[in-house]
């Protein structure tokens, strides 16, 4: 199996490979994985005071705001993360009444996705770290959709999130953040969800025991 790699905000393929190297070479031995590590199709430059903190540029995202003003808004806002009654609260506060991405920028890297799926048929896994990891759960919940409505076959067999969050889906015309109660959208496949200890959305209600399936939204 060949694991497609998605970095997190502000990251790079080259910098989430190192990261993650010691524990892909004992699995490519363990297991005969691969992996591939792909870069966002943005480059950014890091927030103001966090030069040093993403490691060598160049930098990039798989996601843009609509302008700079959005894009400062949303670093301000994850600086002072809202605390809810459960992980869900907290994630409904924080993206209450924003629409903190771009949907062009979102539908590009999907589609974008898709394609370097359909070129490689050894991909059949796909794991992210924060952004990446939101954007490898959407596209799986996307890949579920489009089987549903018109039967295009699936890619994706198993998923690991580190830090993620929950899957988006365009909607009006707008970036939906699938948050659970407010969609019936289900990953389906085997996931693996690595969380830090003090992770703010670490336990989230929305893991079904049953199946070992995950829904939308979990963290």
């Amino acid at each position: 199996m060949k694991f497609l790699c998605l970095h997190g905000s502000y990251g790079s393929a080259t910098n989430f490979q190192a990261q993650l190297n010691n524990l892909a070479q004992e699995l490519e031995k363990l297991h005969q994985c691969e992996f591939r590590w792909i870069d966002g199709l943005y480059p950014t430059e890091p927030p103001k005071g966090f030069s040093n903190y993403f490691g060598a540029p160049p930098l990039y995202n798989f996601t843009q705001h609509d302008d700079a003003e959005s894009r400062d808004s949303f670093v301000d806002r994850l600086r002072q993360f809202p605390v809810g009654k459960s992980p869900e609260d907290s994630l409904r506060l924080f993206f209450k009444d924003q629409n903190l991405y771009a949907s062009a920028s979102v539908q590009r890297t999907i589609e974008n996705l898709k394609d370097t799926i359909s070129s490689d048929p050894e991909i059949q896994g796909i794991l992210g770290y924060s952004e990446g990891a939101m954007i490898a759960a959407s596209l799986i919940v996307e890949e579920r959709r489009n089987f549903e409505k018109a039967e295009v076959p699936r890619k994706i067999k198993f998923g690991v999130f580190f830090a993620g969050w929950p899957p988006v889906r365009l909607e009006g015309g707008q970036i939906k953040c699938l948050l659970p109660g407010e969609c019936d959208d289900i990953i389906d496949i085997p996931t693996c969800h690595i969380v830090g200890i003090g992770q703010t959305v670490r336990c989230s209600q929305q893991a079904e025991s049953a199946g070992g399936r995950i829904r939308a939204g979990t963290i």
